[in-house]
């Protein structure tokens, strides 16, 4: 549903879903927190994507790399290769995903300039 909410830009449907899940005290799963990341990064709320990364217990190399993906695809490279720099301080190591879509758009706003 957050996915739906995030390719409409249905903003504020993607909120109260997640105000749902607070004020019931779901215990979100990784693939929750993820789809939380991607709909805030997809709908332009960056530093709400990146709160809700904070806010995961654990934090994994596919919740890491939303976060990164979302910054790179609106043009923000060097917050995306800040990301990518905390990511390994926190011991988290990239995937081939990571590397392949990451980096690859990384490389391509530092190239290009967008």
């Amino acid at each position: 549903m957050l996915r739906n909410c995030a390719t409409d830009l249905c903003f504020s449907e993607g909120r109260a879903i997640h105000g749902q899940i607070i004020r019931n005290e779901t215990h979100p799963d990784s693939h929750l927190w993820v789809s939380l990341i991607n709909f805030y990064a997809k709908c332009g709320a960056l530093d709400i994507s990146r709160h809700v990364l904070d806010q995961m217990p654990i934090k994994d190399v596919v919740s890491w790399t939303a976060l990164i993906s979302g910054f790179a695809a609106l043009g923000h490279g060097i917050e995306s290769f800040e990301l990518f720099c905390e990511m390994r301080r926190e011991n988290v190591s990239p995937n081939e995903f990571t590397f392949g879509n990451s980096i690859e758009r990384l490389f391509n706003l530092f190239r290009f300039g967008d």
